[in-house]
Protein backbone atom coordinates (compact mmCIF):
# COMPACT_ATOMS: atom_id res chain seq x y z
CA UNK A 1 0.00 0.00 0.00
CA UNK A 2 2.83 2.38 0.93
CA UNK A 3 4.65 1.55 -2.32
CA UNK A 4 1.47 2.25 -4.32
CA UNK A 5 1.00 5.61 -2.61
CA UNK A 6 4.68 6.40 -3.18
CA UNK A 7 4.39 5.62 -6.90
CA UNK A 8 1.23 7.74 -7.23
CA UNK A 9 2.89 10.59 -5.37
CA UNK A 10 5.97 10.36 -7.60
CA UNK A 11 3.87 10.39 -10.77
CA UNK A 12 1.88 13.35 -9.43
CA UNK A 13 5.08 15.28 -8.71
CA UNK A 14 6.42 14.53 -12.19
CA UNK A 15 3.17 15.67 -13.82
CA UNK A 16 3.04 18.80 -11.69
CA UNK A 17 6.67 19.46 -12.50
CA UNK A 18 6.06 19.19 -16.24
CA UNK A 19 2.97 21.37 -15.87
CA UNK A 20 4.95 23.94 -13.90
CA UNK A 21 7.71 24.04 -16.50
CA UNK A 22 5.17 24.42 -19.27
CA UNK A 23 3.16 27.16 -17.58
CA UNK A 24 6.35 28.99 -16.58
CA UNK A 25 7.25 29.14 -20.27
CA UNK A 26 3.84 30.67 -21.03
CA UNK A 27 4.34 33.47 -18.52
CA UNK A 28 2.62 36.40 -20.25
CA UNK A 29 -1.01 37.38 -19.93
CA UNK A 30 -3.23 36.20 -22.74
CA UNK A 31 -5.34 38.12 -25.22
CA UNK A 32 -8.83 37.99 -26.71
CA UNK A 33 -9.67 39.15 -30.25
CA UNK A 34 -12.92 39.58 -32.06
CA UNK A 35 -12.26 39.75 -35.81
CA UNK A 36 -14.57 40.68 -38.66
CA UNK A 37 -13.97 40.15 -42.36
CA UNK A 38 -13.43 43.25 -44.47
CA UNK A 39 -15.17 43.25 -47.82
CA UNK A 40 -15.92 40.35 -50.12
CA UNK A 41 -13.88 37.80 -52.02
CA UNK A 42 -10.67 39.50 -53.31
CA UNK A 43 -11.25 39.19 -57.04
CA UNK A 44 -7.70 39.94 -58.17
CA UNK A 45 -6.26 37.21 -55.98
CA UNK A 46 -8.77 34.66 -57.28
CA UNK A 47 -8.32 35.76 -60.87
CA UNK A 48 -4.56 35.35 -60.58
CA UNK A 49 -4.81 31.67 -59.69
CA UNK A 50 -7.09 30.87 -62.63
CA UNK A 51 -5.22 33.11 -65.07
CA UNK A 52 -1.95 31.32 -64.29
CA UNK A 53 -3.56 27.98 -65.10
CA UNK A 54 -5.22 29.17 -68.29
CA UNK A 55 -1.99 30.78 -69.48
CA UNK A 56 -0.17 27.51 -68.78
CA UNK A 57 -2.73 25.59 -70.84
CA UNK A 58 -2.42 28.06 -73.72
CA UNK A 59 1.36 27.54 -73.66
CA UNK A 60 1.03 23.78 -73.51
CA UNK A 61 -1.21 23.79 -76.59
CA UNK A 62 1.27 26.15 -78.32
CA UNK A 63 -1.45 28.73 -78.88
CA UNK A 64 -0.09 32.11 -79.97
CA UNK A 65 -1.63 34.85 -77.82
CA UNK A 66 -1.05 38.47 -76.84
CA UNK A 67 -2.27 41.13 -74.38
CA UNK A 68 -2.83 38.59 -71.62
CA UNK A 69 -3.65 40.66 -68.54
CA UNK A 70 -5.94 41.24 -65.57
CA UNK A 71 -7.76 44.56 -65.12
CA UNK A 72 -11.18 45.80 -64.00
CA UNK A 73 -11.76 42.41 -62.36
CA UNK A 74 -11.53 40.68 -65.73
CA UNK A 75 -8.99 38.34 -67.27
CA UNK A 76 -8.43 39.09 -70.96
CA UNK A 77 -6.28 37.72 -73.75
CA UNK A 78 -6.13 37.78 -77.53
CA UNK A 79 -5.24 34.80 -79.68
CA UNK A 80 -3.55 35.58 -82.97
CA UNK A 81 -4.21 32.56 -85.15
CA UNK A 82 -7.80 31.73 -86.09
CA UNK A 83 -6.79 28.09 -86.49
CA UNK A 84 -6.48 27.99 -82.68
CA UNK A 85 -10.10 28.89 -82.00
CA UNK A 86 -11.16 25.30 -81.29
CA UNK A 87 -8.23 24.78 -78.92
CA UNK A 88 -9.10 27.95 -77.04
CA UNK A 89 -12.75 26.94 -76.71
CA UNK A 90 -11.75 23.52 -75.42
CA UNK A 91 -9.60 25.09 -72.70
CA UNK A 92 -12.27 27.59 -71.64
CA UNK A 93 -14.96 24.89 -71.53
CA UNK A 94 -13.24 23.60 -68.39
CA UNK A 95 -14.14 26.85 -66.61
CA UNK A 96 -17.79 27.32 -67.59
CA UNK A 97 -18.98 26.87 -63.99
CA UNK A 98 -16.66 29.66 -62.83
CA UNK A 99 -16.48 32.29 -65.57
CA UNK A 100 -18.74 34.18 -67.87
CA UNK A 101 -16.94 34.43 -71.21
CA UNK A 102 -17.36 37.23 -73.71
CA UNK A 103 -15.67 37.35 -77.10
CA UNK A 104 -14.91 40.23 -79.43
CA UNK A 105 -13.33 38.81 -82.58
CA UNK A 106 -10.09 37.26 -81.27
CA UNK A 107 -10.24 38.83 -77.81
CA UNK A 108 -11.68 36.89 -74.86
CA UNK A 109 -12.94 38.46 -71.63
CA UNK A 110 -13.43 36.27 -68.56
CA UNK A 111 -15.15 37.43 -65.36
CA UNK A 112 -16.53 35.50 -62.41
CA UNK A 113 -20.09 34.25 -62.38
CA UNK A 114 -22.18 35.64 -59.53
CA UNK A 115 -23.05 32.09 -58.44
CA UNK A 116 -19.38 31.25 -58.01
CA UNK A 117 -18.74 34.40 -55.96
CA UNK A 118 -21.74 33.72 -53.73
CA UNK A 119 -20.44 30.23 -53.05
CA UNK A 120 -16.98 31.58 -52.20
CA UNK A 121 -18.43 34.28 -49.95
CA UNK A 122 -20.44 31.69 -48.03
CA UNK A 123 -17.16 30.00 -47.08
CA UNK A 124 -15.22 33.12 -46.09
CA UNK A 125 -15.63 32.71 -42.33
CA UNK A 126 -14.80 29.00 -42.26
CA UNK A 127 -11.74 29.42 -44.50
CA UNK A 128 -10.52 32.36 -42.42
CA UNK A 129 -10.97 30.35 -39.22
CA UNK A 130 -8.84 27.50 -40.59
CA UNK A 131 -6.02 29.86 -41.59
CA UNK A 132 -6.02 31.51 -38.13
CA UNK A 133 -5.94 28.09 -36.46
CA UNK A 134 -3.00 27.01 -38.60
CA UNK A 135 -1.05 30.19 -37.83
CA UNK A 136 -1.64 29.81 -34.10
CA UNK A 137 -0.58 26.18 -34.29
CA UNK A 138 2.58 27.12 -36.19
CA UNK A 139 3.40 29.61 -33.43
CA UNK A 140 3.00 26.84 -30.87
CA UNK A 141 0.08 28.41 -29.02
CA UNK A 142 -2.91 26.54 -30.40
CA UNK A 143 -2.30 22.82 -30.03
CA UNK A 144 0.52 21.44 -27.92
CA UNK A 145 1.54 18.18 -26.34
CA UNK A 146 0.61 19.61 -22.95
CA UNK A 147 -2.92 20.83 -23.69
CA UNK A 148 -4.28 18.42 -21.10
CA UNK A 149 -2.35 20.12 -18.30
CA UNK A 150 -3.98 23.51 -18.87
CA UNK A 151 -7.34 24.47 -17.45
CA UNK A 152 -7.88 26.63 -20.54
CA UNK A 153 -6.53 26.45 -24.05
CA UNK A 154 -6.58 28.64 -27.12
CA UNK A 155 -9.91 28.66 -28.95
CA UNK A 156 -10.97 29.93 -32.37
CA UNK A 157 -14.74 30.07 -32.89
CA UNK A 158 -17.21 31.64 -35.32
CA UNK A 159 -19.74 33.88 -33.56
CA UNK A 160 -23.10 35.09 -34.93
CA UNK A 161 -22.13 34.06 -38.49
CA UNK A 162 -20.06 37.22 -38.90
CA UNK A 163 -17.26 37.29 -36.31
CA UNK A 164 -14.31 35.09 -35.42
CA UNK A 165 -13.28 35.07 -31.77
CA UNK A 166 -9.76 34.07 -30.78
CA UNK A 167 -9.00 33.53 -27.09
CA UNK A 168 -5.40 32.87 -26.04
CA UNK A 169 -5.23 32.37 -22.23
CA UNK A 170 -1.43 32.57 -21.99
CA UNK A 171 1.43 33.73 -24.20
CA UNK A 172 5.16 33.09 -24.05
CA UNK A 173 8.08 35.46 -24.53
CA UNK A 174 8.67 34.11 -28.05
CA UNK A 175 5.16 35.13 -29.12
CA UNK A 176 4.26 38.50 -27.55
CA UNK A 177 0.88 40.07 -28.24
CA UNK A 178 2.11 42.44 -30.94
CA UNK A 179 3.71 39.64 -32.92
CA UNK A 180 0.65 37.42 -32.65
CA UNK A 181 -1.65 40.17 -33.90
CA UNK A 182 0.65 40.98 -36.83
CA UNK A 183 0.92 37.35 -37.92
CA UNK A 184 -2.81 36.71 -37.58
CA UNK A 185 -3.68 39.87 -39.53
CA UNK A 186 -1.31 39.36 -42.47
CA UNK A 187 -2.96 38.33 -45.73
CA UNK A 188 0.01 36.17 -46.68
CA UNK A 189 -0.55 36.30 -50.44
CA UNK A 190 2.62 35.34 -52.32
CA UNK A 191 3.31 35.87 -56.01
CA UNK A 192 6.29 35.61 -58.31
CA UNK A 193 5.90 38.43 -60.81
CA UNK A 194 7.47 39.12 -64.22
CA UNK A 195 9.23 42.44 -64.73
CA UNK A 196 9.53 44.63 -67.81
CA UNK A 197 12.82 45.58 -69.49
CA UNK A 198 13.30 48.35 -66.91
CA UNK A 199 12.94 45.85 -64.04
CA UNK A 200 9.56 47.31 -63.10
CA UNK A 201 6.36 45.52 -62.13
CA UNK A 202 3.76 45.42 -64.87
CA UNK A 203 0.49 46.45 -63.24
CA UNK A 204 -1.90 44.21 -65.18
CA UNK A 205 0.39 41.22 -65.68
CA UNK A 206 -0.44 37.68 -64.62
CA UNK A 207 1.87 36.20 -61.93
CA UNK A 208 4.28 33.44 -62.91
CA UNK A 209 3.15 31.46 -59.86
CA UNK A 210 1.25 32.40 -56.70
CA UNK A 211 0.20 31.08 -53.29
CA UNK A 212 -2.14 28.51 -54.83
CA UNK A 213 0.99 26.61 -55.97
CA UNK A 214 3.16 27.15 -52.89
CA UNK A 215 4.21 23.90 -51.23
CA UNK A 216 6.58 25.12 -48.53
CA UNK A 217 8.53 28.19 -47.46
CA UNK A 218 11.41 27.89 -45.01
CA UNK A 219 14.33 29.75 -43.48
CA UNK A 220 17.68 28.31 -44.57
CA UNK A 221 21.29 29.44 -44.30
CA UNK A 222 23.64 29.73 -47.27
CA UNK A 223 27.19 30.95 -46.67
CA UNK A 224 26.05 31.75 -43.12
CA UNK A 225 23.43 34.16 -44.45
CA UNK A 226 19.69 33.71 -43.78
CA UNK A 227 17.65 33.11 -46.91
CA UNK A 228 14.11 32.16 -47.84
CA UNK A 229 13.65 28.84 -49.61
CA UNK A 230 10.52 28.50 -51.74
CA UNK A 231 9.17 25.16 -52.94
CA UNK A 232 6.16 24.89 -55.25
CA UNK A 233 3.88 21.96 -56.06
CA UNK A 234 4.07 19.76 -59.14
CA UNK A 235 1.90 22.07 -61.25
CA UNK A 236 3.90 25.11 -60.18
CA UNK A 237 7.15 23.27 -60.94
CA UNK A 238 6.14 22.81 -64.58
CA UNK A 239 5.13 26.47 -64.92
CA UNK A 240 8.31 27.71 -63.23
CA UNK A 241 10.52 25.53 -65.42
CA UNK A 242 8.74 26.70 -68.57
CA UNK A 243 9.07 30.38 -67.63
CA UNK A 244 12.64 30.41 -66.34
CA UNK A 245 13.97 28.41 -69.28
CA UNK A 246 12.68 31.11 -71.63
CA UNK A 247 13.74 34.11 -69.56
CA UNK A 248 17.39 33.55 -68.68
CA UNK A 249 19.11 36.71 -67.34
CA UNK A 250 15.80 38.47 -66.77
CA UNK A 251 14.63 39.45 -63.29
CA UNK A 252 11.47 38.47 -61.46
CA UNK A 253 9.96 39.90 -58.28
CA UNK A 254 9.16 38.10 -55.03
CA UNK A 255 6.01 39.84 -53.79
CA UNK A 256 4.05 39.26 -50.58
CA UNK A 257 0.97 41.37 -49.89
CA UNK A 258 1.98 43.93 -52.53
CA UNK A 259 5.45 44.38 -51.02
CA UNK A 260 8.48 43.51 -53.15
CA UNK A 261 10.95 41.52 -51.04
CA UNK A 262 13.53 40.75 -53.72
CA UNK A 263 14.16 40.87 -57.47
CA UNK A 264 16.45 37.93 -58.26
CA UNK A 265 17.92 37.44 -61.72
CA UNK A 266 17.25 34.15 -63.50
CA UNK A 267 20.63 32.53 -64.20
CA UNK A 268 19.33 29.12 -65.26
CA UNK A 269 16.11 27.18 -65.62
CA UNK A 270 14.51 26.13 -62.33
CA UNK A 271 13.55 22.51 -62.92
CA UNK A 272 13.00 21.11 -59.42
CA UNK A 273 10.38 23.61 -58.22
CA UNK A 274 12.67 25.02 -55.53
CA UNK A 275 14.62 28.26 -55.38
CA UNK A 276 16.38 30.39 -52.78
CA UNK A 277 15.91 34.12 -52.25
CA UNK A 278 18.43 36.28 -50.42
CA UNK A 279 16.80 38.72 -47.99
CA UNK A 280 19.84 40.51 -46.58
CA UNK A 281 17.84 43.29 -44.93
CA UNK A 282 15.75 40.88 -42.86
CA UNK A 283 16.67 39.16 -39.60
CA UNK A 284 16.49 35.40 -39.10
CA UNK A 285 13.33 35.83 -37.03
CA UNK A 286 11.56 37.98 -39.62
CA UNK A 287 12.31 35.48 -42.40
CA UNK A 288 11.08 32.69 -40.12
CA UNK A 289 7.86 34.60 -39.41
CA UNK A 290 7.36 35.30 -43.13
CA UNK A 291 7.74 31.59 -43.89
CA UNK A 292 5.27 30.77 -41.11
CA UNK A 293 2.68 33.12 -42.62
CA UNK A 294 3.15 31.73 -46.14
CA UNK A 295 2.92 28.11 -44.96
CA UNK A 296 -0.31 28.79 -43.07
CA UNK A 297 -2.25 29.75 -46.18
CA UNK A 298 -3.75 32.97 -47.45
CA UNK A 299 -6.51 34.88 -45.70
CA UNK A 300 -9.28 34.92 -48.28
CA UNK A 301 -10.15 38.47 -47.25
CA UNK A 302 -8.56 41.06 -44.90
CA UNK A 303 -9.67 40.91 -41.27
CA UNK A 304 -10.27 43.79 -38.85
CA UNK A 305 -9.96 43.80 -35.06
CA UNK A 306 -13.39 44.76 -33.73
CA UNK A 307 -12.53 44.21 -30.09
CA UNK A 308 -9.61 43.03 -27.99
CA UNK A 309 -8.62 42.81 -24.35
CA UNK A 310 -5.78 41.32 -22.39
CA UNK A 311 -6.47 38.34 -20.16
CA UNK A 312 -4.72 38.65 -16.79
CA UNK A 313 -4.77 36.64 -13.62
CA UNK A 314 -6.75 39.29 -11.72
CA UNK A 315 -8.48 41.53 -14.22
CA UNK A 316 -9.16 42.05 -17.90
CA UNK A 317 -8.13 45.42 -19.31
CA UNK A 318 -10.55 46.34 -22.06
CA UNK A 319 -8.88 47.99 -25.04
CA UNK A 320 -11.89 48.94 -27.17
Amino acid sequence: MKKTLLVIASITLIVLGIKSLFIDEFNQDGVYYKFSIEGNVPLRQHLNAFAIRIQSELDREEIVYDNLKINDNKFTFEFLDEDDVLKVRKILNNYTSIFNVEKNEYVYYLFFKSEYLKQEESQLLEKTKKVLEKRLESMGIYKTLFDGFLSEKTTVIIRDDKFIEVTIPKLCDKCPKGKVEKILGSLGYFSLMPLNDNDELMKDSVPIIDSSMLKKASLIFKDDKPQLNIQVNEYGTKILAHYTERNILKKMAIVVDDKIYAMPRIVEGIWNGSFVVGLEDMSNQKIHDLALILNSGVLVSPIRVEKKYYIGDIEQACLD
